[in-house]
């Protein structure tokens, strides 16, 4: 939020309500998965007369490719002969191949000779009594259903789609694999999907158990990208921020974040409250963690009590097999396996884990966990987890490990602490425990725990709190919005009735005023806000807010284009450096940086950036993300295309991770895109963006998506969609009296996208 601004947005925003009843009246249906690169890859093999396997957990989408697939296929005049598996016709003999004779043109089947036409017709009707009579009849059947697929495939080709192929009836897969094995070159193909049967996980054996021919090729179905995901929630009107912690939550599996979306049916929680675990989620969580091996279900709970799960600390306390139990849980769609990084999906799953486990099972988890950890805070959070006994001692220690652990820039860990010892602290000791809760909202906030943060401030609002405490967890709850300052103005006409008077409150609290008007466009009303918040932190002796609020300033300044700006920075890089505390990218050290960035001293930009990540790098909050996006700029305009990539995913994880305002991070994975990547998905990024941004009413982001946008759109061939939406960041500057083109340098672009149009006088 710390950024020069170039434009502004619509003074509208998205009517989530009226869109979350627009979701609930279409219910959950099957997402458009429109996966262009997979399926191009798909039809690539269907081409040359290959068979694929489609593999992945329920919901990932399986069903939608090959949806797709067989649209394709039958535009192109093939013939396409579709059957699922159901799993209670799974002994059901020739269930499937019913369905597909059901399909196949009659004259071909009338054509059959005699034997083989008797045969298809005594075991698919007359078998069907017994499993014996289907055994016997086999043979026959495999031969005459080869003999009418041949016939088929002289005509024209044939493609096979075979869904849920996990629970096709054994005499179907036989007759599948059987015809497939001999026709394979001779027009017939084979696209199979499902998944890899209980107890086992992808990487068990050489391929599929259903694959209909050694040469099939198996393919992985990837989770959905961000910004796919988000443009299939915009059909229902969810913001995008929504959309991306949805992403998060569900790893990218488009049914699951449906499902985790239907929390959203009513209203959208507001001040980015999360949303209650949806009991049709829960109920379905449930079902997939019993249908996993007890050991593996032990090796889960052990992952949902580490703070920071990998599977070498998983195997450190005791879990031998961890890898191979992560990839059945990953399978069934209960995680996702990065590396040796661990992340349930949804996070939920850690909870109905530990809500199944009794209370010595827990303790015995944490005990093992507290001997391997590697870090002391880590090792006094679980010593405190295994132990229900009040212990002052105890408790003590954990907050001054809060206290260490937020120094070094791990603030998740201090918040959890934090929060762990307000829990544990003994009931007289109310103002002791009104102080740790307030801590941990405020760590909670960098870290970008929104549920953490909503718990500890409305403990303390509901308390017979002072007024610092009530402001402070106010702020809190503005620092989690990110850049959607301008939806919180409940909780600053709240925050400045309780600070009123105190310069030691309001100096903060006009620093965020002063943040909320550059992200909405009005520099120079940030610039006097930025003002006051230097007059209250000198008369309250604030130092680090004083210097915050002149980096502010010096930014507003720089952004309307007065050439004192350099002279406000200087002033305030003369006072004491801040703490880092979370908030890096607000210091007139990142600010310097920043302009660095804007007057080419790219070189100097690059290292100082670099020891700035270097200092934030355990963390996962907003600083992360603006010294990432930061260097991914810089790199782009260095050559560095793989670094500025590299950079770019970093702060697209973290921002849905941390449920941060996406804005920022998306504009970052666009320039990069456009830079290193591919046009489609800087397209793809800058649109999503642009329409995070506008949601948000960040003018900054809104601005700089709107340039990557008409870059993107130009170098794609779209000169006209590319100039409309420049020109759309010309009029808006102008309308707010922007004037920093070091900032954002659109106009050659604009220029650039005139000329090709024809309109020479106007590029001039």
């Amino acid at each position: 939020m710390t950024d020069t601004t170039s434009d502004t947005t619509s003074d509208t925003t998205a009517d989530t309500s009226a869109a979350a009843h627009a979701l609930a009246a279409h219910g959950l249906p099957r997402p458009p998965a429109v996966r262009t690169e997979l399926i191009a890859a798909l039809e690539a093999r269907i081409a040359v007369g290959g068979s694929v396997v489609l593999t992945g957990p329920s919901g990932i989408g399986k069903s939608a490719v090959l949806e797709a697939v067989a649209e394709a296929a039958e535009a192109r005049g093939e013939l396409v002969l579709r059957a699922s598996g159901t799993e209670t016709e799974r002994r059901l003999p020739y269930a499937g191949l019913t369905d597909l004779l059901g399909q196949a043109p009659v004259d071909q089947l009338a054509a059959l000779p005699g034997p083989q036409r008797s045969a298809l017709y005594d075991v698919l009707v007359r078998a069907r009594q017994t499993t014996d009579a289907g055994r016997r009849g086999r043979p026959a059947c495999r031969i005459a259903w080869r003999e009418l697929l041949g016939r088929c495939a002289a005509d024209r080709p044939v493609l096979l789609l075979l869904d849920d192929a996990q629970w096709l009836d054994g005499p179907t897969a036989d007759a599948v694999r059987y015809s497939a094995r001999r026709l394979t070159g001779l027009g017939v193909r084979v696209v199979t999907a499902g998944h890899w049967p209980e107890g086992t996980a992808a990487g068990d054996r050489g391929s599929a158990p259903w694959a209909p021919t050694p040469a099939s090729v198996v393919t992985p179905l990837p989770p959905l990208s961000p910004a796919a995901l988000a443009e299939l929630f915009e059909q229902y009107g969810l913001p995008a921020r929504v959309a991306n912690t949805l992403h998060a939550e569900s790893g990218g599996n488009p049914s699951l974040a449906l499902a985790l979306g239907s929390a959203f049916t009513d209203r959208i929680p507001r001040h980015w409250r999360p949303a209650p675990l949806p009991q049709r989620v829960r109920d379905m969580i449930g079902e997939r963690i019993a249908a996993l091996p007890c050991r593996t279900r032990e090796t889960l709970l052990t992952a949902a009590f580490a703070h920071r799960p990998s599977v070498d600390l998983l195997r450190r306390a005791g879990r031998e097999e961890a890898e191979h139990d992560l990839r059945l849980a990953a399978a069934a769609g209960l995680l996702v396996h990065e590396g040796d990084a661990v992340r349930f999906t949804p996070p939920a799953v850690g909870t109905v884990l530990a809500e199944h486990a009794g209370a010595g099972h827990r303790a015995e988890v944490h005990t093992a966990l507290a001997a391997v950890v590697p870090d002391a805070a880590g090792r006094i959070r679980h010593r405190v987890l295994a132990s229900p006994a009040p212990d002052a001692a105890l408790v003590r220690s954990m907050a001054a490990a809060a206290e260490t652990a937020a120094r070094q820039g791990a603030h998740r860990m201090a918040a959890e602490l934090y929060l762990l010892a307000a829990d544990r602290v003994p009931g007289e000791a109310d103002e002791v425990r009104l102080g740790w809760l307030v801590a941990a909202a405020e760590t909670g906030a960098c870290a970008g725990l929104p549920a953490l943060v909503h718990r500890a401030a409305d403990a303390v609002l509901a308390a017979d709190a002072s007024r610092a405490h009530r402001t402070r967890v106010r702020i809190a709850l503005l620092d989690l919005s990110g850049q959607g300052l301008s939806e919180m103005d409940e909780v600053f006409a709240a925050a400045l009735l309780d600070a009123e008077g105190d310069p030691a409150l309001m100096a903060p609290l006009c620093l965020r005023l002063s943040w909320s008007a550059m992200v909405a466009g009005r520099p120079e009303h940030s610039e006097r806000e930025a003002d006051s918040a230097v007059v209250h932190a000198r008369a309250a002796g604030d130092p680090a807010t004083e210097a915050r609020a002149l980096g502010v300033k010096a930014t507003a300044s720089m952004a309307m284009g007065r050439p004192g700006h350099r002279a406000v920075l200087d002033e305030a890089l003369r006072l004491p450096e801040p703490p880092s505390n979370g908030w890096l990218h607000a210091s007139p050290r990142f600010v310097a940086a920043r302009f660095a960035v804007f007057e080419d001293r790219l070189t100097e930009a690059r290292e100082e950036l670099l020891r700035m990540l270097a200092l934030v790098e355990r963390g996962s909050g907003e600083e992360v993300v603006h010294v990432l996006r930061s260097l991914t700029e810089v790199s782009v305009r260095l050559g560095r295309c793989r670094d500025a990539l590299d950079f770019a995913d970093r702060a697209v994880r973290i921002t849905e991770e941390a449920s941060l305002s996406p804005g920022p991070a998306w504009w970052d994975a666009a320039v990069a895109e456009l830079a290193g990547g591919t046009v489609e998905r800087a397209l793809a990024y800058a649109e999503n963006g642009l329409r995070a941004s506008t949601q948000e009413r960040d003018a900054i982001f809104s601005a700089r998506h709107l340039h990557v946008l008409g870059q993107a759109r130009i170098r794609s061939g779209d000169l006209r969609g590319g100039v409309d939406a420049l020109q759309r960041i010309e009029a808006l500057e102008r309308g707010q009296g922007v004037c920093a083109p070091l900032a954002l340098r659109w106009h050659a672009d604009l220029a650039s996208g005139l000329a090709g149009l024809g309109e020479t006088d106007r590029a001039q």
